[in-house]
């Protein structure tokens, strides 16, 4: 629970260096053409970091509102969690390792380890019976519709 609680805001902080890396003096520095850092992939590599890592932290927020609440649906939104953060991290070092020509030995370590955890994570998630048995609070079901009209029973047939 509380690694859930701090998520969030661990990816709050650590998307602070993507507010540095799309200032306006930045972004004009990185995606101008012709310029001394420019490389056309630049900016959808930006986005890409800016848009990939928001949605992160709305599901986060969403993945910790479903385990405070026990909800059923918790399991199958902190694996789509987990397989989306290893999906966004995964292309964004193939990204950054086009724009920057490189990518490290730790990049790639860092890549399988979330990937081994978001699979080890997923696993326990789904076949946990601990985990069955604590999320059991389901969506309200809606009331059941009442019929106020009821069609009457057709009139028995007649043989002539």
């Amino acid at each position: 629970g509380i690694v859930l609680a701090i998520t969030p805001l661990r990816m709050l902080v650590l998307a602070s260096d993507l507010v540095t890396a799309t200032s306006l003096a930045n972004w004009t520095t990185l995606t101008t053409a012709g310029g001394d850092s420019y490389h056309p992939l630049w900016a959808p590599l930006l986005l890409f970091e800016v848009v990939g890592n928001l949605g992160l932290v709305v599901t986060a927020l969403l993945v910790l509102v479903l385990y405070f609440q026990r909800r059923t649906n918790f399991p199958r939104f902190a694996i789509a969690l987990f397989l989306a953060g290893f999906a966004i991290q995964a292309i964004d070092q193939w990204f950054a390792g086009v724009v920057l020509g490189d990518t490290t030995t730790k990049d790639v370590i860092e890549l399988a380890s979330a990937g081994l955890g978001s699979l080890l994570w997923s696993g326990y998630l789904l076949r946990s019976r601990r985990v069955r048995s604590t999320f059991v609070r389901r969506m309200r079901e809606p009331p059941p519709l009442h019929n106020a009209f009821v069609a009457p029973s057709p009139p028995p047939l007649h043989a002539s």
